[in-house]
């Protein structure tokens, strides 16, 4: 194994390269999850109309109905589980990775504002692609997520072990 660095400062630059390869990975699993997997337009309409049809800007609305669902027996719970924890712990490595491979990333608020613009993006991006709906909501949810992963990021024996 190739070691950079000198005495208490000893980088381990095969650890670098893993998790430089396993952050690219994850951004590529990601975006297709994200934007490709099983999406498709589903609607010819125009732009506005699909916006105005496909934004949820109201905090836990999604949250909420899905629970009255749960209690009408209109959804079954897998599904549910599927949507809101697959939210969660799909940034759930970009909030552990953004530290672990970029150093100037490394203070938390600096870390969400990163995921904070990339899921800006990417939902801003599906509504213009008319394959998906903008819901702050889901937006919550992959913040937490994010910020769970960085507080897996921040636990001692993490860090310890990838050289921090």
């Amino acid at each position: 194994m190739q070691k950079v660095g000198g005495a208490g400062g000893v980088k381990d630059v095969n650890k670098k390269i893993f998790l430089c390869s396993v952050f690219g990975i994850y951004c590529a699993a990601l975006l297709y999850i994200w934007l490709f997997n099983g999406r498709y337009r589903l609607y010819d309409m125009p732009l506005s109309e699909y916006i105005q049809r496909s934004v949820n800007l109201i905090p836990f609305l999604t949250v909420t109905n899905y629970i009255k669902s749960i209690g009408t027996g209109t959804i079954n719970l897998k599904t549910v589980f599927i949507n809101l924890a697959g939210n969660i712990f799909l940034f759930t490595p970009l909030g552990f990775l953004l530290p672990a491979v970029f150093r100037t990333l490394r203070k938390f608020w600096k870390s969400m504002l990163t995921v904070f613009f990339i899921v800006l993006a990417v939902e801003a991006l599906q509504l213009l692609l008319q394959i998906g709906v903008f819901d702050i909501d889901d937006f919550i949810l992959n913040l937490l997520g994010a910020a769970l992963g960085y507080g897996i990021w921040k636990w001692k024996p993490i860090q310890k072990f990838i050289n921090v």
